[in-house]
């Protein structure tokens, strides 16, 4: 038996279940949810909540030159992230790249210098918390992760 058999492209197949399905189900008509709004969140005390470094060896990121990099506080969506890292991730380029707003990949690529004073800075924005932990864990040598 000879028989031609082509492939359906996902397009083709999305059709053809509307089709089946249009015609398995009766007509309903439903209104659409309203999309949920976004809250929109700002800190009462906007002071103190970045600080700007100013690199001693400039970078240049996509062509830009790159002269201060500005960390930030976390939020609880920062610090949650952290606590998901996945095992064997680089904790503290992970850190440093949420707090700067950089790929840890540029992060990473920074001068020696530049980094300790950029991790340095990084410590005044982090949660008791996390500090404790980091802390900790330069003491014995184990992972930081909160």
């Amino acid at each position: 038996m000879n028989q031609i058999t082509t492939a359906l492209t996902p397009a083709q197949i999305a059709e053809a279940e509307g089709k089946r399905t249009a015609q398995a189900a009766p007509q309903v008509e439903t209104k659409a949810a309203p999309a949920p709004q976004r809250a929109t969140v700002e800190f009462a005390a906007g002071d103190g909540r970045t600080k700007t470094v100013k690199l001693e060896w400039p970078i240049t990121i996509d062509g830009n030159q790159v002269d201060t990099i500005t960390l930030r506080r976390l939020t609880g969506r920062d610090y949650k992230a952290l606590a998901t890292l996945p095992a064997g991730a680089d904790e503290n380029a992970a850190l440093l790249a949420i707090i700067t707003g950089l790929p840890a990949v540029v992060v990473e690529s920074l001068d020696a210098e530049d980094y300790e004073e950029v991790a340095a800075a990084a410590k005044d924005f982090l949660p008791r918390s996390l500090l404790a932990a980091i802390e900790q864990a330069s003491a014995t040598g184990a992972p930081s992760q909160p």
